[in-house]
């Protein structure tokens, strides 16, 4: 029963990176975050990296529309607030496009609870995809890991816990990618890949190492904040014992404290996945930076 879970589990690591996904106009020298910024937004941008980091997007709502290949396929979101004991809550939301709902419906949820610096300790999914329905609770701690799934199965619903390895310090795969908005240049080592950042993350079925290298900066064109200064990270994860898919998944970020994910792009067997930021509101926390610098 529970080889088909883990399998997907596996493969919602993915879908849990579209939570978070043109012209380009490439700078030929490393463009900074401060290229299109006055005096008072570099402030601000100071202002802003010193916050906590668990303070330091609260409040903030994130929506993309993601493509395969030249078709619309659906919309994802991402919330962000802050536990009454601090801890870093992430809720997204991932639905497909009207037209595909008669070949293929996707109704997916997530939720994170992680400490920064320390690594996730619950993450709950609710997957809808197709016929496939399936529910997770994992608690995740140092000593032990547990995971308690309900899925419909020949038309009934089963439930099961699974116990798995510790796993101090990991990630879960949304945490994981927000993880990723607080990777600083002066923190890269080596990793299996080359110089970068790496860390670990369960799964739902394991616990694994996943590297990220800084490809490059440049300045690309937005249709919602026009043109920015991005940083873009490659992920390179880990898949049967193997660092795979490098190269495939790349993210872009505004090259300034707020990190935001403009683009993300995904490259599969089957066909490139593309996610552009459609609606954004920052944390009210970024207006008292920028009102402090007036």
């Amino acid at each position: 029963m529970t080889d088909a879970p883990r399998r997907r589990a596996r493969s919602s690591w993915w879908g849990a990176g579209l939570l978070l996904s043109a012209g380009l106009l490439t700078a030929t020298d490393a463009a900074r975050g401060d290229t299109l910024m006055s005096p008072e937004e570099r402030a601000a941008d100071q202002r802003i990296a010193h916050m906590d980091p668990a303070r330091r997007f609260e409040g903030e709502r994130i929506e993309w529309s993601v493509q395969y290949g030249a078709l619309d396929a659906g919309t994802a979101t991402m919330a962000v607030d802050r536990a009454p004991d601090g801890a870093l809550l992430l809720e997204g939301h991932a639905v497909s496009a009207p037209w595909y709902r008669n070949l293929f419906q996707i109704d997916d949820q997530v939720w994170s609870e992680s400490v920064p610096g320390q690594g996730s300790r619950r993450y709950r999914t609710r997957f809808r995809e197709g016929g496939f329905s399936q529910d997770q609770d994992m608690a995740i701690a140092a000593d032990a890991v547990s995971v308690l799934r309900r899925q419909l199965i020949d038309g009934a619903w089963k439930e099961w816990t699974t116990p798995y390895p510790g796993a101090p310090g990991a990630e879960d795969p949304a945490s994981a990618m927000q993880r990723l908005r607080l990777l600083e240049d002066r923190d890269q080592g080596q990793t299996p890949v080359g110089r970068g950042w790496s860390y670990d993350v369960f799964s739902g079925a394991e616990t694994w190492t996943i590297a990220v290298t800084l490809v490059t900066r440049e300045v690309i064109d937005t249709e919602l904040l026009g043109p920015v200064p991005t940083r873009v990270l490659a992920l390179h994860t880990r898949h049967e014992g193997m660092l795979e898919q490098k190269g495939r998944f790349r993210l872009w970020l505004t090259d300034d404290a707020r990190r935001i994910p403009v683009k993300m792009e995904v490259r599969t067997n089957f066909g490139t996945i593309r996610g552009a930021l459609t609606t954004y509101e920052p944390p009210p926390s970024w207006s008292v930076a920028a009102a402090a610098s007036d």
